[in-house]
């Protein structure tokens, strides 16, 4: 697999050998397992070394699944990097790819990885998973509860994006659903970036070749 993962610079988490057997047979040849347990920091960092930009989350549909994922989702927030696009596949219940592979066949898997959705949006779903629409106040200070655990993991433009959602389910302003540890975590970014953006946009006027600036900023 190893070939494919740094030639496409994407890979598939999967829970087990097992799926990772089924996938390849059927092509998706860019499949990983960390072997029944949650994803580690070491992992994380073989896979981002060897060159993987996309991160496809694929786990079991079922309970154990379910918070394999949670574990795995907790690491890869408190781990997050902009430059690796993470997609979550949610799995119908009671299966995981190799069973799913052998139910619907190459096409309507391919259909799943093709309908991920992005870290964001997989929070929201599963905080809103028991919470009525519309929302009343109650729902919507539950759901403001629950993303309280998620904020406090991350950072830059997740945890903006996060607290977009929050904003836009509770009609609150993002000053005010901030807690104060966030509050002082997103001063502290913008404070960081407003710096490096002062410095490109001068860099840029006065800079013989301008086209060069991403690159070195990227080693930033």
């Amino acid at each position: 697999h190893l070939g494919k993962i740094k030639q496409t610079r994407k890979a598939m988490l999967v829970e087990g050998y097992t799926d990772v057997l089924s996938t390849a047979d059927e092509g998706f040849d860019y499949s990983v397992a960390p072997m029944g347990t949650a994803l580690t920091r070491e992992q994380l960092a073989l896979l981002f070394s060897q060159g993987v930009r996309d991160l496809i989350v694929c786990l079991d549909g079922d309970s154990a699944g379910e918070q394999a994922s949670l574990r795995t989702l907790e690491l890869l927030m408190k781990e997050y990097n902009p430059a690796l696009h993470i997609w979550i596949v949610r799995l119908p219940d009671q299966h995981d790819p190799d069973s799913f592979l052998k139910a619907h066949g190459k096409t309507e898997f391919q259909n799943q990885i093709d309908a991920a959705i992005g870290i964001p949006e997989f929070v929201d779903q599963m905080i809103k998973k028991d919470i009525q629409h519309p929302p009343c106040l109650e729902d919507k200070a539950l759901y403001l509860h629950r993303l309280g655990q998620y904020t406090e993991l991350c950072s830059g433009m997740l945890l903006e994006d996060l607290l977009k959602k929050g904003s836009d389910f509770s009609g609150l302003a993002i000053e005010q659903i901030a807690s104060e540890s966030v509050a002082r975590r997103r001063s502290s970014e913008f404070s960081t970036w407003h710096r490096l953006v002062s410095h490109a946009a001068r860099w840029m006027l006065f800079d013989d070749n301008p086209d060069q600036i991403a690159g070195r900023f990227s080693k930033i």
